[in-house]
């Protein structure tokens, strides 16, 4: 928890929490043609179509630094600049070393991607007020130009309190949408026997899942920083071949 003495602020969206979810099958058999010759009959008859369409919303996901934040533009002497009032020794034992305090709400129309922090220039008593930069290059931005502003302790205090991190799960990943279809032919080969050929189309839609974006702040400088430029892209449930859409055909027996 961010605040230890505010467990309610940690309420949010599960991880696997899909606000909307829909899902739609169907398999329509191609009336037959009863009185037509044999020949035509075989070319004619047994075709079905099948569909399944899966759409669910995107992953809740939450952006985190690590408990001395990584931004190229924090003072190394001001230690101000690189911390928030969360207790470091506490995250580096049971967090892995990340921060328990999240990013700070400024505009939340802005970019997601783009976060500010308030750094200073100097050292000792020759400190200078706290100033605005932006986290990855360091030249001077408002509030009202980022989605997020890193939470140090400079920001702690202008907001004026110690925890004013964002909640828990605020964002969303990629969402999945995915229409696999087949198409059957049963051929009667004799009155117990019939042979099928199929074909088969994953990901029809040619619709690629990312999953959840890169949420490490540290990653801003480098250009990856809630988007989606280091992640696979995956297609479907089923893998069928190296790409996003895949097809496959085969026939079979059936007695």
């Amino acid at each position: 928890a961010q605040n230890p003495f505010d467990l309610a602020a940690e309420h949010g969206p599960s991880l696997f929490d899909a606000t909307h979810r829909f899902v739609f099958s169907g398999t329509w058999a191609l009336p037959k043609w009863r009185n037509a010759p044999r020949a035509a009959a075989l070319l004619a008859n047994g075709w079905q179509l099948n569909t399944i369409w899966l759409y669910n919303s995107g992953q809740p996901y939450t952006d985190f630094d690590y408990y001395q934040n990584q931004s190229p533009n924090t003072n190394g002497s001001d230690s101000n600049t690189y911390t928030s009032y969360s207790d470091s020794k506490e995250a580096i034992a049971f967090n892995s070393g990340y921060d328990f305090a999240r990013p700070i709400v400024s505009n939340p129309k802005a970019p997601v991607g783009t976060i500010g922090i308030y750094t200073t220039t100097g050292s000792g008593s020759t400190l200078s007020a706290p100033f605005l930069v932006d986290y990855s290059t360091g030249l001077a931005t408002t509030a009202s130009q980022v989605h997020w502003i890193s939470n140090n302790k400079y920001a702690a205090r202008l907001a004026g309190r110690p925890f004013p991190g964002s909640g828990r799960n605020l964002l969303r990943g990629n969402t999945f949408n995915n229409v696999d279809a087949s198409v059957f032919k049963n051929t009667k080969l004799t009155e117990r026997v019939t042979l099928r050929i199929e074909a088969d189309a994953y990901n029809v839609l040619n619709r690629s899942y990312y999953g959840t974006p890169d949420n490490f702040i540290g990653d801003a400088p480098y250009g990856s920083f809630n988007n989606f430029f280091y992640n696979s892209a995956a297609g479907g449930f089923v893998g069928a071949g190296s790409g996003v859409r895949n097809m496959t055909f085969g026939g079979k027996i059936l007695f």
